[in-house]
């Protein structure tokens, strides 16, 4: 008995490109924040979107749905400038 080659299917579209994952990142979904860091009156998860569009909220976009980095998050100082420094230099720890 032979068995009969199977030849590679291409794929019929090419694959999405997917978000660079920091190695000091904890993901958490729109969801789950959402419930855990807000009490009361909660925001939109569209509002929470666009925060992360925007970079208000630090986070990313993987496959389409929105996750949140914790860690980036509870890193910042609340000085801008300060922040954006922080977060180029986080490397070289």
């Amino acid at each position: 008995m032979t068995r009969a080659a199977r030849q590679p299917v291409a794929p019929s579209a090419p694959a999405p490109k997917l978000a660079p994952v920091k190695p000091r990142m904890l993901l958490v979904d729109l969801v789950t924040f959402r419930l855990t860091y807000f009490a009361g009156q909660r925001p939109d998860l569209r509002t929470m979107r666009r925060w992360i569009d925007s970079g208000q909220l630090p986070g990313v976009v993987i496959a389409g749905w929105y996750y949140v980095d914790v860690m980036a998050l509870e890193r910042r100082t609340g000085d801008p400038l300060v922040d954006k420094f922080l977060s180029e230099n986080q490397s070289g720890e």
